[in-house]
């Protein structure tokens, strides 16, 4: 009745336990050995079944199922274990203090409690006196948690210093004894015009062309005339793999200049490698320029020679043309004939094209009439989205229909929140119906233009037959026995233009070629560097120093943090 448990509850004597316990789920009783009524007092007896009976007033037997649930699904995690453990832990510490609050007397339950020790090791699926570790149970029930009290807040915190300290020992100790590296920096502006490369946006270099020279800077290309000239360990490819470690090649944002990093252990050393791979990167850029402004030149002469045979034979065959069909007009000259040309004679491959053109046309209109046929059968509903999927993009259409959505949505939330009749819904449903008026509006002006368009085309695609109908009977009628004599001095005059085109070229290319400008310019060459780049021995003394420190300091905080509670005995 103090425990409030309103259901009557079975006390058996069982010979096959040892220990008190409370066993079932749904018909729970308390199961009591016989040699727990001679070794027991009347008092040890009552502190004993009322720790089972606020097992009972809690409900730890029902619990217990799904814990033993949780730890069976997640058997592999270790956590659940640990949690696990440390809710039986704390369950039995609060039937401890049931105990406590219902009889107050300490004493007589420590002594109830060490009487059953011997009696331990029963089934998860019971709930005894002693579940849960008996000595801390018994110095917290004495007031004396001895070593199951947590950690201090100093303690911990000096845990933190010394951990971090250690760290910082080893960062020192390994900082120290580090090898000494020298850095030497050249720098070289890329000239990407005299590179021969494309331009970027805007007029400026490739995006990137930095990135891409600096693959260059450390290729066998660039590495490989500065092997001889440094006396580097023979490792992978001849040493190339150990000067590949000691060059970097970076370049500067925003410009055109890449910085070539060398490191070594002589600071001299470190400044004439970076010179010697920067003065490579140039001579090799150099004779790469040379190389393709003497190849493109070669290419554009043999061209040029070429052109001028095919003009040679071109001009003879207009003069054996002239001689033939006899033309002594000279008003059809090459030069005049571009100026003021003579009734133009269809070819069958202009013909074939014209054709093409009707047909492609007449196919357009075709797919345009089927389009605009099924857009006018729509509703006004779906006809907006309609014609934005079939590409009648319109902004203005677009932005009506994502306004509507919005509106819709917030007509939505009013209605909710106000009613049909509120002043804001009535706003809300004036600009709805506003929109779909406009929607409704545009959509018939997309259909008119479309209709137009429509026409347009048919009209086209008629003027478009009647003007080669006219053409070919033109063609009938004013091919005269000139017309090979005038497509030869076509012929003739393309390619005169054409050998206009390579003179201009190859003028350009031997003007470049005699240009001082070179593609790689060094605007800084390295000097030998002052100051060590690594290892930084002040600093990583200064870290030694400071872990030591803070080993000392966690000490001190772990040694006060352990004092500063009085001990109890136990």
């Amino acid at each position: 009745r103090t425990l409030g448990i309103k259901r009557r509850v079975r006390l058996l004597k069982s010979a096959l336990v040892e220990v008190p316990m409370v066993i079932g789920y749904l018909r729970p009783v308390i199961l009591l050995p016989i040699g727990a009524l001679l070794n027991l007092s009347a008092q040890e007896l009552e502190a004993i079944l009322a720790h089972e009976l606020a097992h009972l007033r809690r409900h730890d037997h029902v619990i217990n199922v799904f814990q033993i649930v949780v730890e069976t699904l997640m058997f592999y995690h270790p956590a659940v274990w640990w949690i696990s453990r440390c809710v039986r832990e704390e369950r039995e510490h609060c039937c401890d203090d049931l105990v406590l609050r219902l009889c107050g007397d300490r004493k007589t339950y420590v002594r109830a409690l060490v009487s059953l020790e011997e009696a331990r090791g029963l089934s998860q699926l019971a709930f005894a006196a002693t579940g849960g570790s008996l000595i801390c149970r018994v110095r917290r029930l004495l007031g004396n948690p001895g070593n199951t009290r947590p950690p201090s807040a100093a303690e911990c915190f000096g845990v933190t210093l010394v951990a971090v300290g250690c760290v910082l020992i080893g960062l020192g100790a390994w900082r120290y004894h580090l090898p000494e590296v020298c850095q030497a920096r050249a720098l070289v502006k890329l000239n990407f015009m005299s590179l021969r490369t494309g331009e970027g946006p805007n007029g400026k270099p490739e995006p990137y062309l930095p990135q891409t020279e600096c693959v260059v800077i450390r290729s066998p290309a660039v590495l490989g005339p500065v092997l001889s000239s440094f006396d580097l360990k023979r490792s992978r490819s001849g040493g190339l793999w150990d000067l590949t470690e000691k060059v970097k090649a970076r370049p500067v944002p925003d410009t055109t200049v890449i910085e070539i990093e060398a490191t070594d252990s002589d600071p001299n050393e470190a400044a004439r490698l970076a010179n010697a791979v920067a003065n490579s990167y140039r001579s090799y850029r150099a004779a790469q320029r040379r190389q393709s402004l003497a190849s493109d030149l070669d290419s554009l002469e043999k061209r040029f020679a070429e052109q001028e045979g095919k003009i040679r034979k071109a001009s003879d065959e207009v003069d054996r043309l002239r001689l033939q069909v006899d033309v002594s007009d000279p008003a059809i000259a090459p030069a005049v004939y571009y100026d003021n040309p003579p009734p133009v004679l269809l070819s069958a491959e202009t013909l074939r094209r014209i054709e093409a053109l009707r047909i492609e046309t007449q196919a357009d209109y075709l797919k345009q009439k089927t389009l605009l046929t099924r857009l006018e059968n729509m509703g006004p509903a779906e006809l907006p989205e309609t014609l934005q999927a079939a590409g009648c993009a319109d902004s203005q259409l677009a932005n009506n229909v994502e306004m509507l959505g919005i509106v819709e949505q917030k007509l939505v939330s009013l209605r909710q929140e106000y009613g049909p009749e509120h002043p804001e819904m009535l706003k809300i449903k004036a600009q709805e119906k506003d929109l779909k008026d406009r929607i409704l509006e545009r959509t018939e002006g997309i259909l008119r233009g479309l209709q137009a368009k429509l026409e347009a085309t048919r009209e086209g695609i008629l003027s478009l037959s009647n003007a080669v109908l006219e053409a070919q009977r033109v063609d009938v009628q004013k091919s005269t026995r000139n017309q090979r004599y005038l497509e030869a001095v076509r012929d003739l005059q393309e390619l005169q233009r054409f050998r206009s085109i390579l003179e201009a070229k190859i003028s350009l290319e031997r003007n470049e070629t005699g240009l001082p400008g070179e593609p790689v310019e060094i605007l800084a060459e390295a000097s030998p560097p002052a100051a060590v780049l690594a290892p930084d021995r002040r600093r990583a003394a200064g870290l030694f120093v400071s872990g030591c420190g803070l080993v000392l300091i966690g000490c001190l905080a772990i040694r006060l943090g352990g004092t500063s509670e009085p001990s109890v005995s136990e």
